[in-house]
């Protein structure tokens, strides 16, 4: 199972831990297990003030 490509599905399409899970037949709790270990690896590489609020449109350039 690749944690990086599940976290990133997850995060990407909103989807509930559920359906990874289902997608990639493993159980839920390990997608859960995967997304928990690797959100602050993700955390850890975002630039400072690149947070978005979660549904919002990314911006364009005008």
């Amino acid at each position: 199972m690749d944690r990086l490509l599940i976290k990133l599905v997850h995060l990407r399409l909103g989807l509930p831990h559920a359906a990874p899970a289902q997608l990639y037949g493993v159980d839920r709790c390990t997608v859960s297990a995967s997304v928990r270990g690797i959100r602050p690896l993700l955390a850890a590489l975002r630039k400072p003030g690149t947070e978005r609020v979660r549904g919002a449109a990314p911006l364009r350039p005008s």
